[in-house]
């Protein structure tokens, strides 16, 4: 009960010390050449069909902070990395890692949501990566009914 009563005053507490929020979108578009996806990122991961058969992720990242600096540089804190960034290469693996460049993923400081459109021949690999809090939050939802 009391994990329970410290994750919810976190969440209240990170909205009110937070008033200022800059989002950053960057999208991604693969070809599909295998029918394989790995995805390995921070944040919630949104699976969509795609009619088309490439595969495109479109991340959205927000940072909060103080101040618009802090949170510019607390969602700049999030680096994407492709092994094909470019759709016209034909070869090679399709995947993509959206992780913390220093320190831990904390929703008080930016959220991320990746939404991979993909279809629905492609085999995706997501690995979730979490927060500390995040993880604690899971394993408490797990233990109470």
């Amino acid at each position: 009960m009391l994990i329970c009563s410290l994750l919810g005053f976190g969440v209240v507490q990170a909205q009110s010390n937070a008033p200022h929020k800059y989002v950053r979108t960057e999208t991604l578009t693969f070809k599909n050449t295998n029918n394989e996806f790995a995805a390995n990122v921070v944040g919630k991961v949104v699976l969509k069909e795609s009619k088309s058969n490439s595969i495109k992720c479109e991340i959205k990242i927000t940072g909060y902070g103080k101040t618009e600096e802090e949170a510019k540089a607390n969602a700049d804190n999030i680096i994407i990395i492709s092994e094909r960034k470019d759709a016209s290469k034909s070869s090679g693996p399709a995947d993509i890692t959206v992780n913390v460049e220093s320190g831990l993923y904390l929703k008080r400081r930016c959220e991320v949501v990746t939404t991979i459109f993909v279809p629905s021949s492609v085999s995706v690999q997501h690995t979730d990566n979490v927060g500390f809090m995040e993880l604690m939050k899971r394993m408490v939802e797990k233990m109470l009914p």
